[in-house]
C-alpha cells in the first residue's frame, strides 16, 4: 500500500468507497443537490466567490455541471463500483469540485464519525 502522501485523488476515493460503501449513495445525492443549488442560486454563490481564488466562478460552475451529468448517467455504477466512482469523479479537474463536495458532505451531513475522520485524514 502507498503512503498517505503518495495517494492520488483516485486512490483516496477508492479507499473511501471501499471503507464506507454505505455512505456513497448519500454522498452522491448531496453532491447532486449541491450542483443544482449552485446553478439555481448562481448570483448568491458568485457574489460570495473570493476574487483571490485561482479558480473562476464560471469554471467552478462548469465543474458542477460536469459532475452532475456524471452522477445522473452513472449513479448506480458509482454506488456499486469503487473503480467507476473514483475514476469518473476524481479524474481531471472534476476532482477539485468533487473533493470539495466530499469534505462538505462529511462536515455538514454525515453522521458517521469514522467517515468524518477518514475524510479529514485524507483530504486535510
Amino acid at each position: 500500500m502507498k503512503s498517505i502522501d503518495e495517494l492520488t485523488n483516485t486512490d483516496k476515493a477508492k479507499l473511501i468507497h471501499q471503507l464506507f460503501p454505505e455512505e456513497i449513495a448519500p454522498l452522491l445525492e448531496y453532491t447532486s443537490s449541491f450542483c443544482v443549488s449552485l446553478s439555481e442560486n448562481r448570483a448568491v454563490y458568485e457574489n460570495e466567490w473570493s476574487s483571490k481564488s485561482i479558480i473562476t466562478f464560471n469554471f467552478w460552475l462548469h465543474l458542477a455541471g460536469e459532475t452532475e451529468k456524471l452522477i445522473k448517467r452513472l449513479k448506480y455504477d458509482m454506488i456499486k463500483s469503487r473503480h467507476v466512482f473514483a475514476e469518473q469523479l476524481c479524474f481531471n479537474h472534476n476532482a477539485i469540485f468533487f473533493n470539495e463536495c466530499l469534505v462538505r458532505y462529511a462536515k455538514e451531513k454525515c453522521l458517521n464519525e469514522k467517515f468524518k475522520k477518514a475524510v479529514n485524514l485524507l483530504y486535510s
